[in-house]
């Protein structure tokens, strides 16, 4: 009796760490599975968008290649005359409309012209582009006189009975040179622009 006990019991034992061991792989092959069931899980979840954010506004920018009249030409007008301004404009305007004022020998200062066009708030990528279109009857005295096209947001001027810019940062400015003559018949002398090749 004790010899068959002596025989069945190491049987035993190794049978029941067979089936230790067994069960420790399988249990090891579960927690892998698991583990990377949980890494491919893991790896697929989508994230929330980021928050939309508005775009900041940025200072106009004038196409002075496309200019009309040509930046660089001196225009040569009759007293009384017309000339038509023409330049494309592009900026970010987060919803704030671009406004544009012609002004005659403009130094810097406080605006006061009749001559203003008015552009919509728009983008960079706006298709088609805006454009800034403003006519000049020619009002001035006969000679030679800086034209300025001043183009800026509305939320940067001041209203104080006189238009005044807030920020100079947000400003584009376009000029141009014209001689003014006198009206036929005049003997009014005239004093054209400096190096004046006209242009009609």
């Amino acid at each position: 009796m004790r010899r068959i006990d002596r025989f069945t019991t190491p049987l035993s034992e190794r049978a029941a760490l067979r089936r230790c061991i067994s069960g420790l792989f399988h249990g090891l092959a579960r927690l892998s599975l698991v583990l990377a069931g949980s890494g491919m899980t893991a790896g697929c979840i989508i994230e929330d968008p980021p928050p939309y954010s508005q775009p900041k506004k940025t200072p106009p920018r004038l196409d002075l290649v496309r200019a009309a009249p040509v930046i660089d030409h001196f225009i040569v007008r009759q007293r009384m005359g017309r000339v038509s301004f023409t330049v494309p404009v592009a900026s970010e305007d987060a919803g704030d409309d671009l406004i544009a004022f012609l002004l005659l020998d403009y130094d810097g200062g406080l605006i006061a012209t009749p001559y203003v066009d008015e552009v919509g708030a728009g983008t960079l990528d706006d298709d088609p582009e805006r454009i800034i279109s403003i006519d000049w009857t020619v009002d001035s005295v006969p000679g030679c006189h800086r034209v300025s096209l001043l183009v800026t947001h509305r939320e940067n001027l001041s209203f104080d009975g006189i238009r005044a810019l807030e920020d100079e940062r947000d400003v584009a400015l376009a000029v141009w040179w014209v001689t003014v003559t006198p009206p036929p018949g005049s003997t009014d002398p005239l004093m054209p622009c400096p190096m004046a090749t006209g242009e009609n």
